[in-house]
């Protein structure tokens, strides 16, 4: 997760999509703190995971690999 970067773009969506659900929130500084909470509590549940259950995070890459195939599948 380290390499992904929340740029102008995907803050902008996030503002579209905002002003549809909840109008008084959509604005850059809002939205871009939202994404950054979101990434720093996927990267730390990860995390968690990795040391209560190794054999989890196979499980996930799994998951994902599946995910991934139906993707070019499709």
């Amino acid at each position: 997760m380290s390499g992904y970067q929340i740029t102008d773009t995907i803050v902008n969506r996030v503002v579209e999509l905002m002003q549809v659900i909840d109008p008084a929130k959509a604005n850059p500084e809002y939205c871009r703190a939202m994404l950054e909470y979101y990434q720093s509590q996927v990267v730390a549940g990860l995390r968690q995971k990795a040391l209560d259950d190794p054999d989890a995070i196979e499980a996930l890459q799994e998951e994902f690999d599946k995910w991934l195939d139906k993707k070019q599948v499709g």
